[in-house]
């Protein structure tokens, strides 16, 4: 083979390799960037999970408290407006 062919076989298989990388670029973008719609997505699945996660570790200490701590219970029912069956309540009202 002589020179002149063998500059236009490189040349040739430069340009086919130059192709063949800007088809697989072209083909390959979408599924990048549906990768990194993907990645987006569980990151924030993840971090929703130990949001979660931990809540329900606060509701199960509440729970607790609520299962073996009677003055909770009680500051809870408080809080809420109860009184004892032997207190009385007094409203009083504002005039206007």
């Amino acid at each position: 083979m002589n020179r002149p062919d063998t500059i236009a076989n490189a040349l040739f298989y430069t340009l086919l390799a130059a192709v063949s990388a800007g088809a697989c670029v072209a083909f390959l973008r979408p599924a990048l960037a549906q990768t990194d719609a993907l990645r987006e997505r569980r990151d924030a699945i993840v971090e929703e999970n130990r949001r979660l996660e931990s809540e329900i570790h606060d509701l199960r200490r509440h729970l607790a408290e609520l299962n073996t701590n009677p003055e909770y219970i009680e500051k809870i029912a408080r809080d809420q407006g109860y009184v004892g069956p032997s207190e009385l309540v007094f409203v009083i009202e504002e005039e206007p």
